[in-house]
C-alpha cells in the first residue's frame, strides 16, 4: 500500500502545517507534534509528519467539522451522544 502523500487541500494535513496541532472547536483542547527543529522547513520529513499526526489524531477519535475546525474525542462523543437524543 502507498504512503499517503501531504495534500494542501486536506484540512488535517493543512491544520498540521499551520498550527502545528489540532485545537477542539469546543474545549480548546489541543493535540500537537513534536517538529524537532522542523518547524517551517516544508521539506518531505516536516510534510510527513503533518500526515502523521493528521493520521494519529483521526485514530484517536478527533472529527474534522470543516476548515480549521475539530473536536477531540470527548467532545465529538458528547456531540454525537446529543445529537441521537434530538433524533
Amino acid at each position: 500500500m502507498a504512503q499517503e502523500q501531504y495534500d494542501d487541500n486536506n484540512p488535517w494535513h493543512a491544520s498540521a502545517n499551520c498550527l502545528f496541532a489540532f485545537i477542539c472547536d469546543n474545549c480548546h483542547v489541543e493535540m500537537g507534534m513534536d517538529l524537532s527543529g522542523k518547524v517551517g522547513d516544508g521539506g518531505p520529513e516536516f510534510l510527513d509528519a503533518c500526515v502523521a499526526i493528521s493520521k494519529r489524531a483521526q485514530a484517536k477519535g478527533w472529527v474534522c467539522l470543516g476548515d480549521w475546525m475539530f473536536l477531540c474525542p470527548k467532545c465529538a462523543l458528547q456531540r454525537s451522544g446529543s445529537s441521537s437524543k434530538s433524533t
